[in-house]
């Protein structure tokens, strides 16, 4: 067959790579810091060569967490980076989150428990310049009251949540308008148990 005929004939040269690198280093029982990398030479490399891996993830993220949790409190600092332009990618850039664990407030009977974290969030798109960036502050409370009618466990709850992103998409708009949402939460739980001994002799 002539080269024309034959779709072998024409070979064309070409690298492919990964460059890959996991770490993991625990500074105590309570802190470590976990760091993974994925550079790719295309969109379908893993797909070809490591097929069980592309089962599992198919866009393998590279980032970088630092956590430190305690038996009061906990802080969480996350980063994401778009290392392969060919895959869309949320960057987080970074993402930090405090929390703050169920504990009595002085010698009351009420519990209080926080969470509150700051993020920037970078949405890229597969082979475009196009960007979406906004800063997220999120921050939720929550107040307890636990209290024992008897044999019953009674755990009332209330809360709010308030959430602040500085740019939201909107259409017909190039740029988004910031927006504060804010809510409220109330509930009551009730718990208990009941047991019963039987003779069998």
């Amino acid at each position: 067959k002539t080269g024309e005929d034959n779709p072998y004939a024409k070979r064309e040269q070409s690298t492919r790579y990964r460059l890959t690198h996991k770490h993991r280093t625990d500074f105590d029982d309570y802190t470590n810091i976990i760091f993974q990398y994925h550079k790719f030479s295309d969109e379908f490399f893993l797909q070809d060569f490591f097929e069980s891996e592309f089962r599992g993830e198919i866009q393998p993220r590279t980032f970088g967490v630092f956590t430190r949790n305690t038996e009061r409190s906990g802080l969480f600092v996350n980063t994401d980076y778009q290392t392969n332009d060919f895959f869309d990618t949320t960057e987080e850039l970074p993402q930090i989150r405090y929390d703050w664990n169920n504990q009595r407030v002085g010698r009351s009977q009420l519990f209080y428990r926080n969470q509150t974290g700051l993020a920037n969030f970078r949405q890229k798109f597969a082979l475009d310049d196009d960007t979406n960036e906004s800063w997220r502050f999120d921050t939720l409370h929550n107040f307890y009251l636990p209290k024992k009618i008897r044999s019953v466990q009674v755990l009332p709850e209330l809360g709010f949540r308030e959430t602040y992103y500085s740019e939201t998409p909107e259409e017909g708009r190039e740029e988004g308008r910031a927006q504060n949402r804010f809510n409220v939460n109330a509930g009551i739980d009730f718990k208990t148990q009941t047991s019963k001994i039987y003779d069998w002799n």
